[in-house]
């Protein structure tokens, strides 16, 4: 399909524009048969006032022979040749012609025979003289016992340079008709299309850094389109803000790690090499962590499609998986519990990170048991994850969102994680909640989402 092909207005054009051309040609064909049959009705009618007029001077002599007074007939058939013709036949029993009575205009030629027999009243058409195509009407009837048979036939060759002329100028009309409505249609179609010509216009500002947003001031049928990109683009800047906050942190973390090692290493006064190999171990484990954290939650989340729906009974076996391989020296028993199966509608993306790392932090701070539980809420759902570890006292639950708190420095905490949980949970709109387990004692985080 070449790129014309592809367009939507040569998808609209073309077979619209075909089907105007097959109606006006079927229009222009119905008016000529119309015509040309109003044309015949028109003459047959006239013949048959032709034929009243000459019964009407027909008489019968003694021997029961026609007589016609021509006096009285139409001029026309006294003039050779003159397009109207009639001939008057006496049939006998055996329906042989017994008389023949013709007009002078068929100067002593005959009209085509045919058959007769039986024939009261017919149309027919024939050959006349000198070729011509005649149209005539035949009328069988008896006078005083006596079979007569009257024909009257015109030329319709005098009508059909009239009617040649009705044709060209009906195709020609049509075919204005048919220039005027396809152009009428163009001018319909960019019209229409204009939606599509300005949507292109800010696709291609949109790549050039010119604008952010589409405009949704579309029609019906662009709308959903228009609001999906947008949609897909604030999901895109959301995930770039979250990953510069993330560099940010770990920046942040690292930080005063490496300023502890520069001092360190710089610092005359300390009492011995071991002290100096003691801090730059435990330091150099701090920036370690933060740096193995950082990959983790990279692995945790795949390259998926934004918008990709999440698949509860699909993806949470898998992510455990990978969550419990990230952790295999620990050798943690991570149950799921899903007392609800359905699809999502949220981005498959920051599910994944939400919920990786919730198992990520619970994982951290385990023992042996991790559970995490799905289940409804109203009309959206529940995700909890509780551990076994040693928890958090009610004073310190309020800080743990906040970027960067930690309960450990040594250890990777609840920070980073947690507060990256509750920025994607509030882009969801949906809220965290944190407290203890009342079933394995450790830790609990419960993440309450909408359905849509």
């Amino acid at each position: 399909m070449s790129k014309g092909q592809r367009t939507l207005k040569y998808r609209f054009l073309v077979p619209i524009g075909l089907s105007l051309f097959l109606v006006l040609s079927g229009v222009w064909g119905l008016t000529g048969m119309a015509a040309r049959t109003l044309t015949e009705g028109y003459i047959s009618e006239r013949i048959e006032h032709e034929i009243d007029s000459l019964l009407a001077e027909l008489n019968l002599d003694d021997h029961d022979l026609a007589r016609l007074d021509e006096g009285h007939a139409d001029v026309v058939f006294r003039h050779a040749f003159s397009g109207l013709y009639f001939q008057i036949r006496l049939l006998d029993e055996a329906g042989g012609v017994r008389q023949s009575l013709s007009s002078r205009s068929l100067n002593g030629q005959d009209l085509a025979s045919f058959d007769h027999h039986g024939v009261r009243h017919a149309r027919f058409k024939t050959l006349g003289p000198r070729g011509a195509h005649l149209l005539g009407v035949t009328r069988t009837l008896t006078i005083r016992e006596q079979r007569l048979m009257i024909s009257v036939a015109e030329d319709v060759d005098l009508y059909e340079g009239h009617f040649q002329q009705f044709l060209m100028l009906t195709a020609g009309l049509s075919l204005g008709g048919f220039a005027l409505l396809l152009g009428a249609l163009l001018i319909l179609l960019n019209r229409g299309l204009h939606p599509f010509a300005r949507l292109k216009r800010q696709l291609h500002h949109l790549s050039d850094g010119t604008i952010r947003r589409l405009d949704e001031e579309v029609p019906e049928e662009v709308g959903p389109l228009v609001r999906q990109i947008n949609w897909m683009l604030e999901t895109a800047e959301q995930r770039v803000k979250r990953t510069r906050v993330a560099l940010d942190n770990m920046a942040h973390s690292l930080k005063r790690p490496l300023t502890l090692l520069m001092q360190t290493a710089d610092d005359p006064e300390l009492a011995s090499l071991t002290e100096q190999r003691r801090l730059l171990m435990q330091n150099s484990r701090l920036m370690h962590n933060v740096i193995e954290r950082t990959l983790r939650r990279a692995r945790l989340v795949d390259t998926s499609l934004p918008g990709q729906q999440f698949s509860m009974a699909d993806e949470i076996p898998v992510l455990i998986h990978t969550v419990k391989s990230l952790y295999y020296k620990k050798q943690l028993e991570i149950e799921l519990d899903l007392r609800v199966e359905m699809t999502c509608t949220c981005d498959r993306e920051e599910m994944l990170e939400l919920l990786g790392n919730l198992l990520d932090n619970a994982c951290k701070w385990g023992k042996l048991n991790i559970l995490l539980t799905v289940e409804k809420d109203g009309e959206g759902i529940c995700c909890t994850v509780e551990d076994d570890g040693p928890g958090c006292t009610e004073t310190l639950l309020h800080t743990l969102t906040r970027r960067g708190t930690r309960l450990d420095e040594e250890t990777e905490g609840h920070g980073l994680g947690l507060a990256i949980c509750q920025e994607i949970a509030h882009q969801l709109g949906g809220r965290l909640e944190l407290g203890k387990s009342s079933r394995l004692g450790g830790f609990l985080a419960r993440c309450h989402l909408p359905g849509s």
